[in-house]
């Protein structure tokens, strides 16, 4: 269990820290806050703030999650872990909750979670963050148990963490392969 813990804590640092990083810089955080699709189901006047509180909230869980992968060999760090997956799952599901509103409401908007792709918001989305979502709760499940951890296993299961945190972070660029391409109708 401690490994899974391990895996958990590094994946959803891992997603947090990019989505944080790639919400910085002004240019970065204006485009962020001027198209994010789900800031749209609250009023204008408080999207800005919102948006400033959604990559504050983003740092703090990296920071937290990444000292929750450390509560594998410290158990005094289990509170720590908790208060990390239990906020990731918080803000995730406040994610999911707007993107299915902003869907509901016909918004199509782009999120820019990670960056500049303008990826218009869709069911995939909704997917994404329950699939985080299940991680959250995985790593909290794995905090009642024992916390004996092998330096290989570790390694394993850092390595797993870091591929599943990459392949979140590009969830876009991935389901972009397995749409089917609109062709036009002025084409053959």
């Amino acid at each position: 269990m401690a490994y899974l813990l391990f895996a958990c804590s590094i994946t959803l640092g891992l997603v947090f820290g990019i989505s944080a990083a790639s919400k910085s810089g002004r240019s970065a955080f204006r485009d962020f806050a001027t198209s994010a699709g789900p800031l749209e189901v609250l009023p204008r006047a408080v999207r800005r703030p919102a948006a400033r509180a959604v990559v504050v909230s983003e740092l703090a869980l990296t920071v937290l999650l990444l000292i929750s992968a450390a509560a594998v060999v410290n158990a005094a760090l289990v509170p720590v872990a908790v208060i990390a997956h239990a906020g990731a799952a918080a803000v995730l599901l406040a994610f999911t909750v707007a993107i299915v509103l902003t869907l509901r409401r016909g918004g199509r908007q782009p999120c820019r979670c990670f960056g500049a792709k303008a990826t218009p918001l869709g069911p995939a989305h909704i997917v994404r963050n329950v699939l985080l979502l299940v991680v959250a709760f995985g790593g909290l499940a794995t905090l009642s148990g024992s916390h004996s951890i092998e330096p290989a296993g570790a390694a394993l299961a850092g390595v797993a963490g870091l591929v599943a945190g990459l392949l979140v972070t590009r969830f876009d660029d991935l389901t972009d392969l397995f749409r089917t391409p609109e062709i036009s109708a002025r084409g053959h």
